[in-house]
């Protein structure tokens, strides 16, 4: 794995993307691993990743270094935008 981990310190899950696998939660106890999103897009490199709030709703950026984008997500691995390379 390449990247970063993030933590909603509400709930205690903990968020990271695995190159070729995709977006994951792992469980507060950090024993059970779920895939949230295995699209193509989610399978690249999530060098970082951040659990945020926005309009009352927590969300997570994505940065994606190798395809050069930023995905904002829900917390399901719902992808809400594709932010490009400026």
């Amino acid at each position: 794995m390449h990247g970063g981990f993030s933590e909603d310190h509400d709930t205690g899950t903990v968020y990271t993307g695995i190159p070729g696998y995709g977006l994951c939660s792992i469980s507060q106890d950090l024993k059970k691993w779920t895939v949230l999103n295995d699209e193509e897009l989610m399978k690249e490199n999530i060098h970082g990743i951040t659990v945020f709030e926005h309009g009352g709703e927590k969300l997570l950026g994505l940065a994606l270094n190798d395809a050069e984008k930023v995905i904002i997500c829900n917390l399901e691995g719902e992808i809400l935008q594709v932010l490009e390379k400026p």
